[in-house]
């Protein structure tokens, strides 16, 4: 998965060229939104996010030297500021819901000095739950400083903690496994409005 970026300085747009195969995944994370799938998984079933976390499906395309395959793009564009992020499904596969891994990203980004920080520890944090390899790049533009970024989070962060994370954490701590499930359901469908977006989707 991979994206073309480019920045128009007088509209404040980012345009972007998106290409991927397989469930390889591009996000958009932004302040207002929080993380959006830009990219559409390869799958022979019509699994979403949520469901593929605890029923892996089987992909129907997928880049390989033994057989055929396609590559799927699309184009996009959003104000800025955004970060935009391509990432292999073990950054994402291994956690419980959708809206941890957005959790994960701005949790490490909170708490870093600086980008360099944040890259280490995402590492630190992916490397604790991930079960497969891991490669994750990302881009953050529109922002004049990581501190400024930061600060334009901040209350996303705070929307994720206590709308699902919290929630989930006091459930799972006194609750069942079935009752932490359903409601890891429930919260997803509501998570799920602003994350999931289909784009004009095209191969070659």
């Amino acid at each position: 998965a991979l994206a073309f970026l480019e920045t128009d300085s007088a509209t404040s747009m980012l345009a972007s060229l998106v290409i991927w195969s397989g469930d390889s995944r591009v996000f958009v994370l932004s302040p207002i939104e929080g993380l959006v799938q830009i990219s559409v998984d390869d799958l022979r079933t019509d699994n979403d996010a949520f469901d593929n976390l605890t029923r892996d499906a089987i992909m129907s395309n997928y880049a390989s030297a033994d057989r055929s395959f396609h590559l799927n793009y699309s184009f996009f564009s959003l104000p800025l500021p955004a970060i935009v992020l391509a990432a292999t499904d073990g950054c994402y596969q291994y956690l419980p819901t959708p809206m941890h891994w957005e959790h994960l990203l701005l949790e490490t980004m909170s708490q870093a000095a600086g980008m360099a920080e944040w890259s280490a520890r995402l590492t630190d944090a992916l490397s604790q739950v991930a079960g497969d390899d891991v490669s994750l790049a990302l881009v953050a533009t529109g922002w004049w400083s990581f501190a400024a970024m930061q600060q334009e989070f901040a209350e996303r962060l705070t929307h994720l903690q206590e709308t699902y994370i919290d929630p989930l954490i006091q459930i799972r701590q006194n609750g069942t496994r079935a009752e932490y499930h359903q409601a890891s359901r429930q919260l997803w469908q509501t998570y799920r409005l602003l994350y999931e977006w289909t784009p004009e989707q095209d191969n070659t």
